[in-house]
């Protein structure tokens, strides 16, 4: 039963216009639309039987599109990385990059732990604590703003305020001091 639906999906016009319209709104060529349709196909063959008759019984049609979004929208898709025109080729400078890209999060980390430094003494000279950067830092541990604003007891909407302006504010010296 279910390669019997799965069939259908993968011959039904709806999903293959669907697809292709998604892929052509975000960049992906003709060739990337038809890897993201198998790719997505692929993947419901692959799902556990129970599951794939619980969702097919749900929303099906709903489950097929949002997957199809999300791979076709989202950079952090898998579909993105395993995407031969969405992805670096290996080479002899493969450890170059690493090595760069090693050093570019070492210099990221340093700014933002010089910006929190700066940040603290001006709050101490002011009598107060860097309240701001321990918001930031507890939503890097939380990752979410709802998490953070329930364990603070404050407004979600505060807090991300509070996380972006700081996020704006060390790209800022980021920027400042990749021109120096």
């Amino acid at each position: 039963m279910k390669n019997q639906i799965i069939a259908e999906i993968a011959l039904n016009p709806f999903y293959t216009h669907y697809n292709k319209v998604l892929c052509a709104r975000n960049g992906l060529s003709k060739e990337d639309s038809k890897d993201l349709f198998q790719s997505v196909i692929i993947g419901l063959l692959e799902m556990d039987e129970d599951k794939f008759l619980k969702i097919s019984n749900e929303n099906l049609k709903g489950y097929v599109c949002r997957i199809l979004w999300l791979n076709a929208t989202s950079k952090t898709a898998p579909f993105r990385f395993n995407n031969s025109s969405n992805t670096v080729e290996l080479n002899d400078s493969h450890s170059n990059i690493a090595e760069e890209e090693s050093e570019e999060k070492e210099f990221i980390i340093k700014i933002a732990k010089d910006f929190f430094k700066k940040e603290d003494i001006e709050y101490k000279k002011k009598g107060q604590k860097a309240w701001n950067v321990e918001v930031l830092k507890l939503y890097a541990d939380l990752g979410s703003y709802r998490k953070v604003a329930k364990e603070l007891k404050i407004n979600y909407q505060t807090v991300r305020h509070i996380v972006l302006d700081l996020i704006e504010r060390i790209n800022e010296d980021i920027s400042y001091h990749r021109q120096s």
